[in-house]
């Protein structure tokens, strides 16, 4: 999951013109501190039907310096450290 699919393109298609890799890539966007594309993130990833054995909530805004608010008007380490998580988490429940 990435917030750019465009970088995360051209990552792949480096790493697959310096490496074998010799497994499938999937790429499917979501930004965290947009709680919109959460849903539709969810709904892709479930279409694909691939197991989901754990999830690490590992993304994170660390001590802003001044205040800058989401898309929805949250502080943005709240919503990306607090709120994103819980409803990516939330909406994955049922495959976890």
């Amino acid at each position: 999951a990435v917030r750019s699919t465009e970088k995360a393109e051209v990552l792949l298609h480096g790493l697959r013109a310096r490496e074998e890799l010799s497994g499938p890539a999937t790429i499917l966007r979501v930004d965290l501190d947009d709680l919109s594309t959460i849903q539709p993130f969810v709904q892709e990833f479930l279409a694909l039907g691939l197991p989901l054995n754990y999830l690490v909530n590992n993304a994170g805004v660390m001590t802003p310096t001044e205040f800058r608010g989401s898309k929805q008007g949250y502080e943005t380490q709240f919503a990306t450290n607090h709120l994103a998580h819980f409803l990516l988490t939330e909406l994955l429940m049922p495959k976890l």
